[in-house]
């Protein structure tokens, strides 16, 4: 009697064990508030679309979700958090490329792998970018942004999210292709970068269309061109950096992921919630108006994804660090 008692209380602590591991997911979630870590101050194109999403998954799964603006280093220190959260459900991130494909080649470690820390969720939208000035700039094209930088090196500044945003690579890169020396300026987010260029503290700037259409609209700056490979429709008379200086350009990625060993039945819970937000008529409307385009998909979609950016970008880097040496 006494080996089956034993072995009766063996297995509810073997039973106990499995349900509270960290990678497993009870049939109730979700059960309390979940998380959706931004690594970028608010403002930007990534808190927009994590805000919005947060508030249908909030409709569709009801429970309560709040977005955790967490910026800093080049969006490594949001990423970081979520890497060392337990994967369970209520830990979430907003990814976007500079984590996941150019951090790496810029920053001399991270404390996350990107190949390896996370699970993919879904690949939510591609978001192009403009580069900005002021409206009392002397510039209306990057080929007279080049000009005057050839002829003053150093002399214009170029503000950027941060160290390893997508905003540095394209300063790195119009570097690159014109000949031209700026000075890039690095923030801790597009909304602080903005409001100096704004300012006239700084010349240049690049923000994501979506976010940026607003202050175009009032006059506040002035686009000079897109890094989408042709003209947008919400902005039919900018340029595209590639008239300028072909093969310039690049779409920023915004994507949900989470901690490594997230349950599969939550991945498919937040899959099907946002694939069935971004495929209403009325969100697509609204979002191709401001240039925004919804992708979504299954996680495989996103994990190859953002396999082919890392090739991508690893052969952008190459070519970069090269031309230093």
């Amino acid at each position: 009697m006494q080996k089956h008692v034993f072995g009766l209380k063996a297995g509810i602590v073997c039973l106990a064990s499995v349900l509270l591991s960290p990678g497993l997911a009870l049939a109730a979630w979700p059960e309390k508030t979940i998380r959706i870590v931004v690594p970028f101050t608010s403002g930007g194109s990534a808190d927009l679309i994590a805000r919005e999403v947060a508030e249908h998954l909030r409709k569709s799964l009801g429970q309560t979700v709040v977005v955790d603006n967490k910026p800093g280093a080049g969006a490594n220190i949001g990423t970081a958090d979520v890497a060392r959260s337990r994967a369970d459900g209520y830990t979430l991130l907003l990814a976007t490329p500079g984590p996941f494909t150019f951090n790496k080649h810029i920053f001399p470690k991270l404390d996350f792998d990107p190949a390896v820390d996370f699970s993919e969720i879904v690949y939510i939208a591609d978001v192009p970018g403009v580069v900005l000035t002021h409206p009392k700039s002397k510039f209306s094209d990057l080929g007279e942004v080049a000009e005057f930088a050839k002829r003053n090196p150093g002399k214009i500044s170029w503000a950027s999210p941060g160290n390893g945003s997508s905003g540095h690579l394209m300063v790195e890169q119009f570097m690159s292709l014109s000949g031209a020396q700026v000075t890039h300026v690095p923030y801790k987010g597009a909304s602080q970068a903005i409001t100096d260029l704004m300012a006239g503290h700084v010349d240049l700037a690049l923000d994501n269309v979506p976010t940026a259409i607003p202050h175009i609209v009032s006059g506040k700056l002035v686009p000079i061109a897109v890094t989408s490979n042709n003209r947008l429709e919400s902005l039919p008379k900018v340029k595209s950096g590639s008239e300028s200086f072909p093969g310039f350009g690049l779409t920023s990625w915004y994507a949900l992921m989470g901690p490594k060993g997230m349950p599969v039945d939550v991945i498919s819970k937040i899959n099907s919630a946002v694939n069935y937000y971004i495929a209403q008529p009325e969100v697509k409307a609204r979002w191709s108006a401001m240039s925004m385009f919804g992708v979504g998909g299954t996680p495989d979609r996103l994990k190859t994804h953002i396999s082919t950016e890392v090739e991508k970008v690893g052969k952008l880097f190459e070519t970069l660090n090269s031309e230093k040496k």
